[in-house]
């Protein structure tokens, strides 16, 4: 297990438009995706950096959906990729962000043909179904993958 973020950006609300005129079902607000990266990317200190994310994912994140990530350690101040993952949720929790840590299905995958499949094979053999499937960039230890999952009763 890892954790992972998911935010929505609380950025959009379903209308009632009562004086007849059809623009849209859907009032989006002022937060945007990039907000929410700049506020991950600043620089606050020497001793609270910039987030560099290890990966992203989402669906419909500026229209009402999410936008789930996990970050990197950052050098000298984060033990772990959890632990700069929490940090990171505590500064975009902060600055208003509606966000939760989740548990999720994780692993460093080879560049070979059919591991990703193999992975999903794995995650549902446990009787979880795949919700969304984060992907990041390849690191010395493989290529992180991350699994967010539903189960049924």
């Amino acid at each position: 297990m890892h954790i992972q973020i998911r935010s929505s950006l609380k950025g959009s609300a379903f209308t009632d438009d009562s004086d007849g005129r059809a623009e849209g079902s859907i009032a989006l607000g002022p937060k945007s995706l990039s907000e929410l990266l700049e506020i991950l990317a600043q620089d606050i200190s020497p001793d609270d950096p910039a987030f560099s994310l290890a990966a992203a994912s989402g669906h419909h994140i500026e229209i009402g959906g999410t936008f789930s990530f996990w970050a990197h350690p950052r050098p000298g101040i984060d033990a772990d990729h959890e632990e700069a993952t929490l940090r990171a949720l505590a500064r975009i929790r902060n600055a208003g962000y509606d966000a939760d840590p989740y548990d999720v299905e994780s692993k460093y995958l080879s560049d070979r043909t059919g591991t990703l499949k193999e992975f999903v094979d794995e995650v549902s053999a446990k009787g979880l179904h795949i919700v969304e499937i984060s992907v990041g960039v390849p690191e010395p230890d493989g290529i992180p993958v991350q699994i967010f999952t539903a189960q049924t009763r």
